[in-house]
């Protein structure tokens, strides 16, 4: 037998790839409130990685922003990067979920992304994005054209996590 079921308007995206920023820009501009969860510390997943993306080896990041720019500043648009969904709680068209965000350490209104602080970090390791050839610190930006366009601590490497005084970072 049918019957009415009460909906939130609010929705939740898990991932900020190409799919979820499409379907979080539709869903905000048919006017709901849209939360979107990113476990990595940028949106656009792993496309905006990609230097050049078939078929006209157009630069991804160079192709992605307008869409990245509009889904971190449309006003109906939540983004969480470094979060990951822990828990969903409900029934249909009434979910709640628990969501767990990672402390960034590196206040994203604040941040002009002029680097000082990647280059007072004394913390090294090879570079996993240019294999062999160079070297990044734990404070560091994840790949060029990154957004939103502030640095990350690697907490493996940063001589603060694993027990030292430092603050160069600061």
């Amino acid at each position: 037998k049918p019957h009415r079921v009460a909906v939130s308007v609010i929705m939740l995206v898990v991932g900020a790839g190409v799919a979820g920023m499409s379907a979080a820009l539709t869903l905000a501009q048919k006017g709901r409130r849209v939360f979107v969860v990113e476990k990595e510390p940028w949106v656009g997943g792993m496309t905006v990685t990609y230097e050049d993306v078939f078929p006209g080896l157009e630069c991804a990041s160079c192709m992605l922003e307008p869409m990245i720019d509009e889904l971190l500043h449309h006003d109906r648009i939540e983004v969480l990067t470094g979060s990951e969904v822990i828990e969903v709680l409900g029934t249909r068209g009434n979910y709640t979920a628990r969501v767990r965000t990672r402390a960034r350490s590196v206040d994203l209104d604040s941040c002009i992304g002029c680097g000082v602080c990647i280059e007072a970090c004394p913390a090294k390791q090879p570079d996993p994005q240019v294999t062999g050839v160079g070297e990044r610190s734990a404070m560091h930006v994840p790949f060029a054209g990154v957004l939103p366009n502030v640095p990350t601590i690697d907490r493996e490497i940063c001589l603060r996590s694993s027990g030292s005084d430092c603050d160069a970072c600061v």
